[in-house]
């Protein structure tokens, strides 16, 4: 019988974008470690994960001061977190969830 090669395996890194703090390891930092997804300025502000998914009506988002965060803007919302703090985005959901007045965003 003759004998087959198993298939190619590749060599990859695998990183689960699962998370705010995974997602940063993936954008390119400024100087000062800031990684963002938006038009963004600031004045003493390090290692913060700044998104923005608005569709409509993008202005700039302007940080000052602030360290170790992540701020996302949404067209109906806005989250700011500590990155300490950053596995509780789930438990946050579940109380939107939960509430009437917010579970839309969910």
């Amino acid at each position: 019988m003759p004998r087959t090669s198993s298939p190619p395996h590749g060599d990859f890194a695998w990183d689960d974008l699962g998370s705010w703090t995974a997602l940063a390891r993936h954008l390119k930092a400024d100087p000062e470690g800031n990684c963002a997804v938006a038009d963004f300025i600031h004045v003493d502000a390090a290692r913060n994960i700044v998104y923005d998914a608005r569709t409509k009506h993008r202005t700039p988002i302007a940080l000052v001061g602030l360290r170790d965060s992540i701020v996302v803007m949404a067209d109906d919302s806005t989250l700011i977190a500590h990155k300490s703090q950053a596995q509780k985005v789930k438990e946050l959901v579940a109380v939107l969830a939960a509430n009437s007045k917010y579970k839309k965003l969910v």
